[in-house]
């Protein structure tokens, strides 16, 4: 025919069939073929319109429900009209990402696909919730808040066609949430006795005072030790009660309680290991001490691929993970003291007491550094859920991880600084001991400019790192810039408070150390309910300046 719409093919011996009749429809974008009275097979043209002038055009269609196996249009024979390019009305849709009484996470997308059927129909749909709070965009559903949710997906051109679910959408997993501050300080612990301990046995070193340095070791080994079996019997038989006051209850106490037990048998190697590692860096071991630390990180992440992903053995396997990775840790400080000979003595002439009450002193200011942003960060999470949801917090936490990056580089600017003024201190090179803060000093304000201006420019892709939505993204990247300012005042209050407790001066630390978290627990009670909830994000780089 010269018009091809609505064409009628009499087959004769066609594939083995006889008397058939092969019916097509051609419309503007693609072709409909059926046979007989079969419902239509639709078939997308390609290229286009251009597959509708004559030549050959060459569509392959199958249809499962006869033995006919294809059809091909090889030949037309002369350009005509082509059909108008009517809808196809749905007849189903398939969405695929989720299941009817189902669960998501707040916070976190979840993929959906969604198909409108046949092929060759508009393919468009509407979504719809019976309440607000959740998001359809780019394929992707995002649930603000928790609660029960029936979403529906209705093919736009037949609104009969639908497909409801109920969804649950419950808070992120705080297993990890909960029970991170109670590892964390753990780990404060052992940093604050080990860095008390190596900063008097530094000062010892600068006098030439080497039996006193060595007993100042000895005295902080015993109360690593002491420690070590103090917190391990704490979590044991309270940390379930412990748990309970950070929140935890149901099924989130179980698992935290879990983690934190097996945490617990391992605790003597991470107070010792986090402990011993500031000796090595004052016997100027700083290679061996990064190290050590390397590979107790390297350790605890193949173990938790391994533990938890491959066994699997779920919390058990993350803080088994964790206790092996500190033992790592430990091993290589002991192997350091082995082979350097570093013996320390534990005959203190009746100053026992002296001695543990001048390392503790000094160290609750490194123990304060070390905790003091697990304090930030629950103060801020408890403000951000009370005037900004659960979105709020989801935000946070990749601004907490950002935030965190940059500020351990200018811990580690103040940590290594350390052990240098330590020594010229006690050696009464007060010159020494100026010049070597005023490099730290520049050498971290420069991190941190260098760090912020990275930051600032990448602020609309930095929360992608750490898996955040679109969303949150668009709203990390406009609150973000309030926190960069901030980085410079850090990178001074760390590096004089590292100065300050290097050199004895414990007071004036305690007042910048501890003194960060009780002002932000004071602004937080002021700043949010005086303002707008974005607000909140203000008050910690209020406390830096």
């Amino acid at each position: 025919n010269t018009e091809w719409n609505d064409t009628h093919i009499a087959a004769k011996d066609f594939n083995g069939l006889s008397d058939t009749v092969h019916k097509l429809k051609v419309y503007k974008n693609h072709i409909q073929y059926w046979l007989n009275d079969e419902d239509p097979i639709v078939v997308d043209l390609q290229p286009g319109d251009e597959a509708l002038t004559s030549g050959k055009v060459g569509v392959a269609v199958t249809n499962k429900t006869v033995s006919v196996k294809s059809f091909k249009v090889t030949y037309l024979k002369a350009d005509g009209p082509v059909g108008t390019d009517e809808t196809i009305p749905a007849t189903d849709i398939e969405v695929s990402g989720i299941e009817n009484n189902g669960k998501a996470t707040v916070g976190t997308p979840v993929p959906v696909t969604v198909n409108v059927l046949p092929k060759g129909s508009d393919g468009e749909y509407t979504f719809t919730s019976d309440k607000d709070g959740v998001y359809l965009t780019d394929g992707k559903l995002l649930f603000k808040n928790t609660g029960e949710y029936n979403v529906t997906f209705t093919a736009k051109s037949n609104p009969e066609i639908k497909k409801t679910f109920k969804i649950t959408a419950e808070d992120a997993d705080r297993t990890g949430y909960i029970a991170y501050p109670l590892t964390a300080l753990i780990q404060a612990v052992g940093t604050g006795i080990g860095m008390g301990g190596a900063i008097e046995y530094a000062i010892n070193a600068g006098n030439q005072n080497e039996n006193r340095g060595r007993q100042y070791m000895g005295m902080a080994i015993l109360l690593l030790g002491g420690f070590s079996i103090l917190f391990t019997a704490l979590f044991l038989f309270a940390g379930p009660q412990i748990l309970g006051l950070f929140g935890a209850s149901g099924e989130i106490l179980e698992y935290s309680s879990e983690y934190l037990r097996f945490v617990s048998y391992g605790a003597v190697f991470q107070i010792a290991g986090t402990g011993l590692v500031p000796f090595i860096r004052n016997m100027g071991g700083a290679v061996t001490a990064m190290a050590a630390m390397v590979t107790g990180f390297i350790t605890n992440i193949v173990l938790d691929y391994l533990f938890v992903w491959v066994l699997p053995w779920g919390m058990m396997g993350a803080a088994v993970a964790t206790a092996i990775g500190q033992a790592m840790t430990f091993l290589v400080c002991l192997v350091f003291f082995v082979l350097k000979k570093h013996a320390p003595s534990f005959r203190f002439d009746g100053e026992g007491g002296y001695l543990a009450s001048r390392i503790l002193g000094v160290g609750l200011s490194p123990f304060g550094l070390t905790y003091s942003p697990n304090i930030t960060l629950i103060l801020l999470n408890k403000s951000a859920v009370i005037f900004g949801g659960n979105i709020a917090v989801t935000c946070y936490a990749p601004i907490s991880y950002i935030s965190a990056v940059v500020m351990l580089l200018m811990q580690g600017v103040s940590d290594g600084s350390q052990p240098l003024i330590s020594l010229a201190y006690g050696e009464g090179k007060h010159d020494t001991t100026k010049a070597v803060r005023d490099l730290a000093y520049r050498f971290a304000f420069g991190v941190a400019v260098v760090c912020s201006v990275v930051l600032f420019l990448l602020r609309g892709s930095a929360a992608y790192l750490f898996g955040a939505s679109e969303q949150v993204a668009v709203l990390v990247a406009q609150i973000l810039p309030i926190f960069i300012i901030g980085f410079v005042f850090v990178s001074v209050s760390r590096v004089t408070t590292a100065y300050f407790y290097a050199t004895g001066k414990n007071l004036w630390a305690y007042i910048l150390i501890y003194g960060e978290p009780l002002t932000l627990c004071i602004l937080l009670l002021i700043l949010p309910n005086a303002m707008a909830v974005s607000y909140t994000h203000l008050t910690l780089p209020t406390i830096l300046l």
